[in-house]
């Protein structure tokens, strides 16, 4: 990556529907230095591509998405825009069509913030988000298509958490986790999937349960769990 990125101003289009997916919103990726527009996917935002030298665009493709991927095609066909990277958030079927005009990565739904972040660094260097992961015992409620639960957390982080339990979902099953945070007035709702299974030794012998990553999390929930991990 070259050094010169860090010293001037990195600018990122972000391009959804009427309303972006959750997680999509500019502040998911504030950070000093960049400078975010975002845009709906309309015929004006192919002329605000060509106008603006930007380093990096992320379109986040709904369905239907036959008008997204003739973006794409614009994109990658215009002298003006073919060589801007393009990140595209979207289902494994637009995701297919998407690699066929030519887009730089992928990024699948449900959206893992985790992996956002990844696929954007690839282009445009982020600022290190400190992940601050917090032992700490909060009642939690997940359910998915025939399967609802309640465990409690061993440890909470922006990005997911370990819920302990001896019952649980197969791993990459999509839940729908709700959890109350000390302190705040409502309780945190996000989508979430199942990584994997584990146990841990503590003072009362071994723990069962599993760990989950956030995915399609609203930004005001990420930065009122941020705030609550960087309490002393």
């Amino acid at each position: 990556m070259d050094s010169g990125m860090w010293s001037r101003e990195r600018s990122i289009l972000i391009v959804s529907g009427e309303r972006p997916s959750p997680g999509l919103r500019p502040g998911f990726l504030h950070g000093p230095g960049l400078r975010l527009i975002q845009a709906i996917a309309d015929p004006e935002v192919l002329d605000l591509a060509r106008r603006e030298p930007f380093d990096l665009i992320i379109l986040d493709l709904p369905a239907p998405t036959e008008s997204g991927i003739a973006l794409c095609r614009q994109l990658k066909a215009d002298a003006r825009t073919r060589s801007t990277p393009v990140v595209v958030v979207a289902s494994d079927e637009a995701a297919r069509s998407a690699r066929l005009v030519g887009v730089e990565a992928i990024v699948g739904r449900p959206i893992v913030a985790r992996e956002y972040h990844d696929a954007v660094d690839r282009f445009v260097r982020l600022p290190q988000r400190r992940l601050h992961r917090r032992l700490i015992n909060l009642r939690v409620a997940y359910e998915s298509d025939g399967h609802a639960g309640q465990a409690f957390t061993r440890d909470l982080s922006v990005y997911g958490a370990f819920l302990k339990t001896d019952r649980f979902p197969p791993i990459g099953t999509a839940l729908r986790v709700t959890f109350a945070i000390p302190g705040l007035s409502r309780p945190v709702q996000c989508q979430a999937l199942v990584r994997r299974s584990a146990s841990f030794d503590d003072d009362r012998g071994s723990t069962p349960g599993f760990a989950i990553e956030f995915c399609g999390m609203e930004e005001e929930d990420v930065d009122r769990m941020g705030r609550f991990l960087d309490r002393p």
